[in-house]
């Protein structure tokens, strides 16, 4: 099942997508970033890795998709190569990678708590620039809705959206527990799949993004994981790219890209075309 952009999600398959981010410290450009812990939105520690002391007043913040942690980010390059001129936060969310277990139901919301609590602890009063990709994507949104002061600029990456995502309950418990399989009892994205549902619905009735540059990239690739999504979501890749157009309602300076060339994970395939507009934002 693919339901925010992934493959079929069981056995080997989930390690495709999730298990190539679990070893971070080996990643490109890893040397660049420092680790320390910061405290959750409970009673839980997470793993930050930030990039800092560039001079610079613009902050960069990525946050991964369902089933990667931090190291995704490295691995496409792209954060290593934007830490050379801006400062730069990754980190790892609750029951990913180096990070603590929540207890509580991981909603998109809650997961943006945590956002701003590291963001506040690591970043002082400065704003942001946020990167999102899949389920990041509703994160961020979350983020910027909830912190409109605290939000410069958007990049969603593939994101998410409730237009399109429609999982059900069996849905749901079967894409955990493949999760749980893998990577135990207490997997941060077997908690987030759990509340899927939840995180998409709680999206459906707010209101739009603040008046700050934004821009959406989008996969239009006829690939096995686009049509096995367009088939599992009964829907199409044009109803995918007119979910992430409605991003642009009441937002001034929109820009939206579509590819024809890579799938959902476009960090990874296509590294320059993120830099590039990751830096047309920046501008």
């Amino acid at each position: 099942m693919k339901l925010i952009g992934f493959g079929k999600l069981s056995g080997a398959a989930l390690l495709l997508f999730a298990g190539f981010t679990s070893c971070g410290e080996d990643q490109p450009g890893s040397s660049l970033f420092k680790k320390q812990t910061v405290s959750g939105d409970g009673n839980y520690e997470l793993a930050v890795y930030t990039s800092f002391n560039k001079d610079s007043e613009k902050l960069l913040v990525f946050e991964s998709g369902l089933g990667d942690d931090h190291a995704v980010w490295l691995k496409s390059g792209v954060a290593g190569e934007l830490a050379s001129s801006f400062d730069v936060i990754l980190y790892d969310r609750a029951g990913y990678g180096a990070s603590g277990y929540d207890t509580l139901p991981r909603i998109a919301a809650r997961c943006s708590r945590d956002l701003e609590k590291i963001i506040r602890a690591v970043g002082g009063n400065r704003k942001v620039y946020l990167a999102g990709h899949s389920f990041g994507g509703l994160i961020i949104r979350e983020f910027a809705l909830a912190f409109p002061e605290k939000t410069n600029g958007l990049l969603f990456i593939d994101p998410s959206h409730e237009q399109y995502n429609s999982p059900d309950e069996e849905t749901e418990m079967v894409l955990a527990e493949a999760f749980r399989e893998a990577y135990g009892p207490h997997s941060g994205a077997a908690a987030e799949a759990e509340q899927l549902m939840e995180s998409l619905n709680e999206s459906k009735g707010k209101g739009p993004l603040p008046d700050v540059p934004v821009t959406v990239l989008t996969s239009m690739k006829e690939d096995e994981g686009n049509r096995y999504s367009d088939e599992v979501n009964q829907k199409t890749r044009q109803d995918w790219y007119q979910a992430h157009e409605s991003l642009k309602t009441g937002v001034t300076r929109f820009v939206h890209r579509q590819t024809l060339n890579s799938g959902h994970y476009i960090q990874l395939e296509e590294p320059g075309l993120v830099l590039s507009e990751f830096l047309n934002l920046l501008k």
